[in-house]
């Protein structure tokens, strides 16, 4: 049982916490304020995109190489010197294109084209270049020999005598299981069971989409020689061939000029601390202002910006307040302000005024519940003086973070613990929130353990750490500091 009195029974308004409090609870506890340094950054984007011009003008470089495009007779060669994708020769069917394009393109005749659309930040067109009809999966089965270099063709010679074999009549699925390395399939005699074009590495996977149904043919792929036979084949399905050409729509040198001459003109009129934040600060200003705060000297990404590590460097060597150079970080400039610096130790008043003066009212709310609570030893006589009903919980363990109906109330749970049974609690307990009196009804032992495996294996993963835990211990006592931000 237990009655408990919270701290936001009592208005905040009514506990007055003066400074010389403020700064004695801090002197107290400012060891549980332990920083390492780090830095907060105010900063705009200029983000480097293509404009409207630049757009159009891809759009027209792209319509004048379609016409070459549709009259050439080699695609692949014009693909890999014109377009900014590589060629892909993968067969699609009508419901697995890899971009979105009509329907109808799949029905029409050989060297068709279709465009231009915009897909992943590029204008493009396709071209239908082959159409064949194949199965739409296949079943098959295979004897792997690995090959410890390439070109050694020792594992062919040995797939052409064991396909002579099974030509005179062998078993392939006895063959499989003693001959081959692929130790997965050998037990099922070599077995693949049925697959989908693409699923396999490209020679086998072409040797069972263009083969027909029994063939015998010796592959060679980066796992070695592979014999396959063809059990069976699906259905046949129409699939074709496209071939994409795509331009990259990016900024123009013109578009990177005129961005830059922006960046130029707000870091000049907003050269320090004051005009930064105001500017950066108005309603409906042009800029918004990102924030990334708790930067620590060894980060390399920033919030919103990835890969900063020039920005990190400049915030470790700059003083508070001081404004940055305009910096590029891949297609963004940034202007950045040092809005606050942290050192390491402990984190000063100022910087947990707030948390602090929270803090301390706890404690005076906690002080002043406690002496309501002095004197009585009768758990229900309690109650009814404070005005709170008796509770009841059960099942709280040592071991345990919180108590069922009243969350982490760590100190609750050690004072407990220590309790007999039937006794009350010989003073409040000031708790996280508010102040308590138990009484203990039941003590459970805890059962006898006969199995300590994993006592044993806790004990070792806590061995195995203290080597990481002595370094940062020898790091701490002879004041070694880790300067190597710096120069990276």
């Amino acid at each position: 049982k237990y009655v408990v009195k919270r701290y936001n029974t009592i208005p905040d308004s009514s506990i007055t916490v003066s400074d010389k409090e403020l700064k004695a609870y801090y002197e107290e506890h400012k060891h549980e304020f332990k920083q390492e340094s780090s830095r907060t950054l105010e900063y705009v984007k200029f983000e480097i995109l293509p404009s409207e011009e630049d757009k159009q003008a891809i759009k027209e470089q792209l319509a004048e190489l379609s016409k070459e495009f549709q009259t050439t007779n080699d695609d692949s060669s014009f693909v890999s010197y014109n377009s900014d994708v590589p060629l892909n020769d993968t067969y699609y069917t009508q419901n697995n294109f890899p971009f979105e394009i009509d329907s109808a393109f799949f029905h029409a005749e050989k060297g068709a084209i279709f465009g231009p659309f915009a897909e992943n930040n590029t204008y493009a067109v396709a071209k239908l270049v082959d159409i064949k009809f194949v199965p739409d999966s296949v079943k098959a089965r295979h004897i792997l020999i690995n090959t410890a270099t390439p070109g050694d063709s020792t594992g062919y010679f040995k797939l052409d005598s064991l396909k002579t074999l099974i030509k005179k009549g062998a078993k392939f699925d006895q063959l499989a299981k003693d001959n081959s390395d692929d130790v997965g399939s050998a037990v099922e005699g070599g077995d693949l069971g049925w697959f989908t074009e693409g699923t396999m590495v490209k020679p086998f996977n072409d040797a069972c989409f263009n083969g027909k149904k029994g063939d015998l043919v010796i592959v060679e792929s980066q796992f070695g020689f592979h014999l396959i036979e063809i059990i069976a084949q699906g259905e046949q399905v129409k699939k074709v061939k496209l071939a994409k050409l795509a331009l990259n729509v990016a900024p123009s040198s013109e578009t990177y000029d005129k961005i830059f001459a922006e960046v130029s003109k707000f870091y000049a009129e907003n050269n320090n601390s004051e005009t930064f934040t105001s500017t950066v600060s108005k309603e409906n200003s042009n800029y918004k202002k990102m924030i990334a705060d708790n930067i620590k000297v060894s980060d390399r990404n920033i919030n919103g910006l990835g890969d900063a590590r020039e920005l990190v460097r400049w915030a470790f060597n700059a003083e508070k307040g001081a404004i940055s150079d305009p910096l590029q970080f891949d297609n963004t400039y940034v202007v950045a302000h040092l809005a606050e610096i942290k050192e390491d130790g402990f984190a000063s008043l100022e910087q947990i005024k707030i948390e602090i003066e929270m803090e301390a009212r706890k404690k005076k709310k906690a002080e002043q519940i406690s002496k309501e609570m002095e004197g009585i030893l009768n758990i229900e006589d309690l109650a009814e003086k404070i005005g709170v009903p008796v509770s009841t919980t059960s099942n709280v363990n040592f071991a345990a973070y919180s108590i069922p109906g009243l969350g982490q109330e760590p100190k609750v749970i050690g004072v407990i613990s220590t309790i007999p049974a039937g006794k009350i609690s010989s003073k409040p307990i000031e708790g996280n929130t508010g102040v308590f009196v138990v009484l203990v009804e039941n003590v459970t032992p805890a059962p006898e353990t006969t199995d300590y495996s994993m006592t044993k294996q806790e004990l070792n993963s806590q061995y195995a750490s203290i080597s990481s835990g002595i370094l940062e211990a020898l790091k701490e006592k002879f004041g070694i500091v880790d300067q190597r931000y710096k120069f990276y």
